[in-house]
């Protein structure tokens, strides 16, 4: 179980490396995103509305993460949505 990380970088970069160092975790982590997150940061509840896909890169293949346009959500929604996975 890997500390409870204190933002969503953080918690992706803690993922992606113990997933390149540990086969067994990454295919775990690819198959059961969210039971995985839930173990390996003792989060008891992720909500039900929440979801978490994996997404594996290759030579030649490069994804670009972008958040949902602004004018969609409201401030406070906007911080939520890039932390509430954190903070259970």
């Amino acid at each position: 179980m890997s500390e409870r990380p204190t933002s969503r970088y953080q918690a992706e970069r803690q993922l992606a490396e113990r997933a390149a160092r540990d086969a067994a975790f990454r295919v775990e982590l690819v198959r059961d995103p969210k039971g995985t997150v839930a173990r390996e940061f003792d989060i008891p509840n992720i909500p039900d509305d929440l979801t978490i896909t994996v997404v594996e890169e290759s030579s030649s293949q490069l994804f670009i993460v972008l958040p949902p346009p602004t004018e969609q959500l409201s401030p406070a929604e906007g911080i939520n949505l890039s932390t509430k996975w954190i903070f259970f």
